[in-house]
C-alpha cells in the first residue's frame, strides 16, 4: 500500500507543478501579447 500513496503523492505535486507552469505560461502570452499589441501602437503614431 505504501507505493501506491508514494504514487499518488508524485502524481500530486506533478500536477500541482503542471498547474503552476501552465498558469506561468498563460501569464507569459497575455505579457507577449500586451507588449506586442503596445508596439503596435508605438509603430503606428511613429507613421502617423
Amino acid at each position: 500500500m505504501e507505493s501506491v500513496e508514494n504514487s499518488r503523492t508524485v502524481i500530486k505535486g506533478m500536477t500541482e507543478f503542471a498547474g503552476r507552469i501552465s498558469s506561468s505560461a498563460e501569464k507569459a502570452a497575455a505579457t507577449a501579447d500586451q507588449t506586442a499589441l503596445m508596439s503596435l501602437e508605438g509603430t503606428k503614431a511613429f507613421i502617423k
